[in-house]
């Protein structure tokens, strides 16, 4: 497995859990046990993952937060955007030569 394959694959996988066991992300695992390089890039980026989410913990979340979000939402769920016609009626369909 190429080194960005595995980082790609990596960025994924929950830091401390049981992904190390997801048949998806087994070669990708294989191949940082391998790689120094790759060790230390899914090491830092941990790394980073982890001081970016105690500063968000950190950080007061305003108690209407989550009616403001949903008011300011709510017009794109009760009115979906409709599509255009020429967008629904192009299909793509095979030569049948």
């Amino acid at each position: 497995m190429e080194c960005r394959t595995a980082r790609e694959l990596l960025d994924a996988a929950r830091p401390d859990s049981a992904d190390r066991e997801d048949p998806e992300l087994q070669a990708a695992f294989a191949h940082v046990d391998e790689c120094d390089t790759c060790a230390e890039v899914l090491e830092f980026r941990r790394g980073f993952d982890r001081r970016v989410g105690e500063i968000v913990r950190d950080v007061p979340v305003p108690a209407d937060l989550r009616a403001r979000l949903q008011q300011a939402f709510a017009p794109m769920v009760e009115t979906p955007q409709p599509r255009p016609a020429a967008e629904l009626t192009q299909r793509h369909v095979p030569d049948s030569d």
